[in-house]
């Protein structure tokens, strides 16, 4: 299977989890945002059933291109297929129907709202936007890169709309979703649904992941900015969340469920 990405997204890291987790090999075509257009392009032209991921553009990542040649360009569809395909009663990813009722919440309403919050500091410092994208970029982005920062900042704020009115308006939504959470996970259960690691719990750890700065480390699949060198703000959001239940759970979550190979 190939796997299509942009190396730090939120929601390319749900179906490298799926994948990981569930032990399906898979070879993963990492871009930068903007240059990974062409390659979604170029994977999804010839294939009528193709479509966007519904929190962002027709162009966007992840696209899942199976051994059966199949052609999956959203995350939810692509752990559905995977739990479908993969997975028996006991290890599925969608034990009830409320996992999947709770990904598509999370991954339509909380995903994007983080992702803005997560652009909009990174954009501030070049420094900070350099040092996460070091990891994936060709070398003609570093030697252009004042030029590359540029444009990239342009056309995302533009197609995120991020503007500090609605990264504030982020900030106060992914408070009350946490909030939210905090409450489902205040009788101690140790997963979203209860006894059983689903979907759901893929999807909260990883839409939040952005905004509380998961990093390597700690099981994120890719490099998101230190929190030590962001804005004071953004800091403050991150301490905060990582010291609610809900922010202990997604790095619990992490820690003990994210297998990587």
């Amino acid at each position: 299977m190939r796997l299509i990405t942009i190396k730090q997204s939120h929601y390319c890291e749900k179906a490298r989890w799926a994948l990981d987790r569930l032990g399906v090999a898979f070879a993963e075509d990492a871009y930068l945002p903007q240059l990974h257009q062409l390659a979604v392009w170029r994977a999804t032209r010839k294939h009528s059933g193709g479509r966007a991921d519904r929190a962002s553009s027709s162009l966007s990542t992840p696209v899942l291109i199976t051994d059966r040649n199949e052609l999956l360009c959203d995350s939810q569809e692509i752990l559905k297929y995977l739990s479908e395909r993969f997975t028996d009663d006991k290890t599925t990813l969608y034990p009830t129907p409320e996992a999947a009722t709770i990904e598509t919440e999370l991954h339509d309403q909380l995903g994007p709202h983080c992702r803005r919050v997560g652009y909009y500091y990174t954009f501030q410092d070049k420094r900070i936007f350099r040092q996460a994208i070091e990891e994936t970029a060709p070398r003609w982005v570093m030697a252009v890169f004042p030029l590359f920062f540029h444009a990239a900042k342009i056309r995302l704020t533009r197609a995120m709309k991020i503007t500090e009115e609605r990264v504030e308006r982020s900030k106060h939504y992914i408070a009350q979703e946490a909030d939210k959470l905090d409450t489902r996970l205040a009788d101690g259960r140790p997963y979203l649904l209860g006894e059983q690691f689903s979907a759901a719990d893929i999807a909260s750890a990883c839409m939040l992941a952005p905004a509380m700065l998961v990093q390597p480390h700690e099981g994120y699949g890719a490099q998101f900015p230190r929190i030590s060198d962001v804005a004071p703000d953004f800091r403050l959001l991150a301490t905060q969340l990582r010291g609610r239940p809900v922010g202990q759970y997604v790095l619990r979550m992490f820690a003990e469920e994210r297998k990587q190979k």
